[in-house]
């Protein structure tokens, strides 16, 4: 992990907690194994402000390339749930994959658990627009 830590911005932290308060999770296995494990993280996430955050971690609005096991290369953008778009490739945070990339930075590789079993993701890119702007848009 390129921090050691998750990385997350400050003024974003607490419209995570409350998307993750709100979010139902009880019913489906993975998405409770997801939800728990970035919890952990969270407790230990490196905090800051837009300013000092990284160009190269994935936050709210990020558009990511990610490499999986099987050389499979695909595109997310991350965004608040009431945003998402599949057909677009706009990912909720509630997603299984978007709680496994977020806070991390281009270059980390980890595994993680989905619906499929535990997978490897390499991240290949992480592209930032106006977080801050788009955040208070929310």
């Amino acid at each position: 992990m390129k921090y050691n830590n998750i990385v997350i911005a400050q003024p974003e932290l607490e419209q995570i907690k409350d998307i993750l308060r709100r979010a139902q999770f009880a019913q489906e296995k993975t998405y409770r194994l997801a939800w728990e494990k970035f919890k952990m993280e969270l407790k230990e996430a490196r905090l800051m402000g837009y300013e000092e955050m990284p160009a190269d971690v994935i936050r709210f609005y990020s558009v990511v390339q990610i490499e999986t096991p099987w050389n499979v290369k695909r595109s997310y953008e991350i965004v608040p749930p009431e945003k998402a778009d599949l057909k677009n490739n706009r990912i909720s945070l509630l997603a299984p994959m978007s709680l496994a990339l977020f806070g991390y930075a281009q270059g980390d590789e980890f595994e993680w658990q989905f619906p499929v079993g535990i997978r490897s993701i390499k991240i290949l890119e992480v592209a930032n627009f106006q977080p801050k702007a788009k955040m208070e848009a929310v």
